[in-house]
């Protein structure tokens, strides 16, 4: 992390520093008194390793009548060149735009690496090494570092897999016509979130009806089982009372029949017994009840 913080100010800084070297001379570039004194100011701004953006000197009253002037002029065709194509661009027409410098080139090398790290964010040397026309690793290497230092370009450079890691990239200027082609790109975008917002908001609308149904639901199965659980206890303590009732209440009435019934056996017993008559020769209770039972009979 404290690594990551280091590049971002190294890019920060050098963002101002580029900034200001450009606004000097674009400020030079509107006192410029003719074609030739303005031709020499941008040889100047084209060999400086601050300045990689242009299109503030298109802006000039001097570019501007040279450019009505002479459309197809040489000054303004290499500050096209620079402002927004790549080294592939000179190496088709160089005689398009004029001479450069080995600064000039390199620098232009360095513009055509924003342009490729601003496409896609892993580069392959393979890559690099043909549209640079680079024979050497070393070489492209070196120059892949003059970009990350000069706060052109935020990545690292995988040697293993010789390969450039992209991170973030500094911005070039915009071709004629292409602000309008970031405009429809913008909207087709636009519209296309605002339909993923739409679907998104359905889902959401739709997920909330279901969990709203959902506890419902669960609302309703917990009333129903409390109230079966109710019904149940209800159930189950009425059989228990009943159940009670009937043991003491039929226990009650079975002892008392069993009672009677033990006595009336053992009168049938007594009343049954034969009369035996005693050591004296007479029957139990004597003789007056005998002698009554005599004459009863």
């Amino acid at each position: 992390a404290p690594c990551k913080g280091k590049k971002q100010h190294r890019m920060y800084e050098s963002g101002n520093q580029r900034d200001a070297a450009k606004n000097a001379f674009v400020a030079q570039a509107r006192i410029c008194s003719g074609a030739a004194q303005l031709g020499a100011l941008l040889e100047q701004v084209f060999d400086s390793p601050l300045v990689f953006t242009f299109g503030e000197f298109f802006d000039t009253p001097q570019i501007r009548e040279i450019e009505k002037a002479d459309p197809a002029s040489p000054l303004v065709a290499k500050l096209r060149l620079f402002a927004y194509q790549t080294f592939g661009d000179y190496k088709r027409e160089p005689a398009k735009f004029g001479s450069l410098t080995p600064q000039q080139i390199n620098k232009l090398k360095q513009l055509t690496v924003i342009s490729l790290a601003a496409q896609q964010k892993t580069l392959p040397y393979s890559l690099l090494l043909k549209d640079l026309e680079l024979a050497d690793v070393r070489v492209l290497e070196d120059l892949i570092m003059a970009c990350i230092y000069g706060g052109l370009v935020s990545g690292k450079m995988d040697q293993a897999h010789r390969q450039l890691e992209v991170h973030s990239v500094v911005g070039r200027d915009l071709r004629p016509g292409e602000l309008n082609d970031i405009y429809a790109t913008l909207n087709a975008w636009s519209a296309a979130s605002d339909k993923l917002l739409a679907v998104i908001e359905e889902r959401v609308q739709y997920t909330a009806g279901e969990q709203a149904k959902a506890a419902k639901t669960k609302e309703e199965f917990d009333a129903e089982a409390k109230r079966e659980l109710e019904s149940a206890k209800t159930a189950m303590a009425i059989e228990e009372q009943e159940r009670h009732s009937h043991e003491h209440g039929g226990a009650g009435m079975m002892g008392m029949s069993d009672d009677r019934f033990v006595m009336g056996m053992g009168d049938r017993k007594s009343r049954n017994k034969p009369y035996k008559r005693d050591m004296h020769g007479r029957f139990p209770g004597g003789d007056a009840d005998h002698h009554h039972s005599r004459n009863m009979m």
